[in-house]
């Protein structure tokens, strides 16, 4: 369908890459990853036609359609409603539609056999393609996308850039295209449209290229790996983490061959340097030295760079970071929130979802302090410092000011040196730093918004779709700091990869309020489906025929299992916990009494034992395993009310 072969390209006089080949066949699900400024998106629009390549050729199949979404997709304000302007998106039966529109306006006046003919033409075609079922496959993408029946009169210009994203998406899908070119198609969609737009490119019969961060969305749609990755461009027959896992053991095995090389390359110089001004020996010298030009030398190429950095000093918050009480919020007369109440712990990592517009990022603005509420209680707790992120704040950068001017003084405590050197590690190092914001890109701009946070030292952090500008690996060691961090986290975010290893709550937004699962999003997943059943079989009790009866109580057998399953799962390692301290306790009791009993009886005590510190240092240790008791059996006590507060 579509064949590269040897295309290069070159800015600044460095290659992005060169004399790159490979095909695409119809119905190919291809993804495309590496670390940002590869070239991963200039790949996609010389493919698009919007630039050409320096050398190499393209050969496209006749007649091919192709549709492509440009990672900074910007469109037209326009004053056409939603579904009149997706419903463009089948050319042919809209102009078909348009062009039967003024042969009926034309016959109106004559009745010109050609006329009618081209009518019948028009009309059977008009009959072939079936408008109703592609009015009724708009509907289904629509609603897919998060877009309510409402939105459908609605015009563009009303709506957000996000959502114009997502209109632009709706016509991709609609428009029967050959070959969907798509970059970072998911920066814009919540957690269900994901999961939607993952359903139907699974079924899209058509090729796919697609660029994204979000290993979860590669994973589920794509078969193929388009991998650039140290200098080179390859086709990988698998998905994204199946690319990763060749790729890191194609280094390690080049690591081997290239320590084996050097080892012989050594061997043999030190044979030459040895032997050089021997006579009796230059035969074999020039041998070697021959042998020696002959080696292809092995090239280790660089490490491709990420974000590295975990968050130092964190200050401890008090035990209770945030209370919200009969909290409510509105903007003007659309109510967002009622009566919420929430508490926050030290030590919580929460994902925040739900569909789009429900509230996700009014509720992280109103944790976060920068959104003021109508009514209600919201307190914080003790020393609890805040660290917000969103990609607002990437507006809110000064855009004269330098890479290095912007976070240079928000950590006196650090030296220029210092600065510079945590800037490296976020990609920006030597003259980098002093580039104006105003030239960054919209991930260094995202990357430089992290780095002011994590000079703040914040032991609440609360980030809102922290990774649509990151790369692969630097989201992985991003995950891996917030693994490690200490304090407390709120996080809004539709990366199933990324989230799941990190939190261990998940809010749910809806209907003006929230829901609390414990676990992951995984396990948020699992507990809404059990959910779902419960209310479908609700509605289904009026039937009470036996087979009815029975597969209910079936049913309610089963998720009592997984609430029992969930509910040992959620506290196998607290119980371990509460029983060791338990028992700690218990001993260090009896040891105290000991003691106690010596205080009367001196003569019994060896002159050089303090039992007196002893007895201070048994009681501070009981008094602190007594604390971390009440913490943990406070905690196990609230997953137990939660899992089965329907069962009170």
């Amino acid at each position: 369908m579509i064949s590269v072969e040897d295309i290069s390209i070159q800015f600044s006089g460095e290659y992005l890459f060169h004399s790159v080949s490979f095909k695409i066949n119809p119905s190919d699900k291809i993804g495309i990853v590496g670390p940002n400024g590869c070239g991963k998106t200039t790949l996609l629009r010389i493919l698009a036609g919007e630039i050409e390549p320096e050398s190499g050729s393209i050969n496209f199949q006749k007649g091919i359609k192709i549709g492509y979404l440009p990672q900074d997709y910007i469109s037209e304000v326009i004053d056409e409603y939603l579904f009149d302007e997706v419903y463009k998106a089948n050319q042919e039966i809209y102009e078909l539609e348009n062009l039967e529109k003024e042969i009926l306006k034309k016959l109106e006046t004559s009745q010109d056999k050609n006329l009618i003919e081209k009518l019948g033409s028009v009309q059977l075609r008009l009959h072939q393609l079936n408008p109703e079922i592609y009015k009724s496959e708009i509907v289904k993408v629509l609603l897919g996308l998060g877009f309510s029946e409402k939105d459908f009169n609605r015009k563009l210009s009303e709506f957000s850039g996000g959502w114009r994203v997502r209109v632009a998406i709706a016509k991709l899908l609609l428009s029967n295209a050959d070959i969907l070119l798509l970059d970072e198609p998911t920066n814009h969609l919540d957690f269900d449209s994901l999961e939607f737009l993952i359903s139907y490119l699974k079924k899209f019969r058509g090729a796919l290229l697609i660029i994204s961060h979000d290993t979860h969305f590669l994973n589920s749609v794509t078969t193929k790996t388009l991998g650039f990755s140290f200098g080179k461009v390859i086709m990988f027959n698998g998905n994204a983490d199946e690319f990763y896992r060749y790729q890191e053991t194609q280094r390690n095995q080049l690591l081997l061959e290239y320590k084996s090389q050097q080892k012989r390359i050594k061997h043999i110089e030190r044979f030459i340097e040895r032997f050089r001004y021997k006579a009796t020996k230059a035969r074999q010298v020039q041998s070697r030295i021959k042998m020696l030009e002959k080696i292809e030398a092995i090239e280790i190429p660089d490490e491709e760079e990420a974000i590295s950095f975990n968050f130092e000093d964190i200050p401890k918050s008090g035990k209770i970071v945030l209370t919200l009480e009969n909290v409510s919020k509105s903007y003007g007369e659309i109510q967002v929130f009622k009566n919420l109440n929430l508490q926050i712990d030290r030590g919580d990592k929460i994902a925040v979802v739900g569909v789009n517009g429900t509230g996700k990022s009014t509720l992280a603005k109103i944790m976060a302090d920068v959104e003021t509420i109508n009514s209600g209680k919201k307190s914080y707790g003790h020393n609890v410092i805040i660290g917000y992120y969103s990609q607002n704040l990437i507006e809110e950068l000064d855009l004269n000011q330098t890479v290095l001017e912007t976070v240079e003084y928000i950590d006196p405590e650090k030296t220029q040196a210092q600065i510079r050197k945590l800037l490296g590690c976020f990609l920006f190092e030597g003259e980098d730093v002093f580039k104006k914001v105003r030239v960054l890109s919209g991930g260094e701009k995202s990357r430089l918004v992290l780095l002011k946070i994590l000079l703040k030292k914040s032991n609440f952090l609360i980030l809102d779709e922290p990774t649509n500008h990151l790369d692969h690996q630097s989201k992985k060691v991003l995950q891996d700091a917030l693994i490690d961090y200490e304090g407390t986290l709120v996080i809004v975010s539709h990366d199933v990869d990324f989230v799941n290893p990190i939190v261990n709550k998940v809010i749910e937004v809806k209907n003006k309020g929230i829901k609390l699962y414990y676990g992951n999003l995984d396990d948020f997943v699992r507990l809404k489906k059990a959910d779902e059943e419960i209310s479908v079989s609700d509605k289904q009790k009026s039937s009470k025929t036996t087979e009815q009866s029975i597969n209910q109580r079936k049913l309610q057998k089963r998720l009592e299992a997984e609430k029992r399953q969930r509910f040992y799962s959620l506290t196998k390692n607290l119980k371990k916990k509460i029983n060791f301290l338990e028992q700690e306790i218990s001993e260090l009791e009896e040891k105290k009494k000991e003691l106690e009993q010596l205080f009367s009886q001196p003569d019994k005590v060896s002159p050089d034992r303090n039992i007196f510190n002893e007895y201070k240092e048994i009681s501070e240790k009981i008094d602190h395993y007594i604390e971390e008791w009440s913490q943990l059996s406070e905690e196990y006590s609230r997953i137990e009310k939660e899992i089965f507060k329907d069962e009170d």
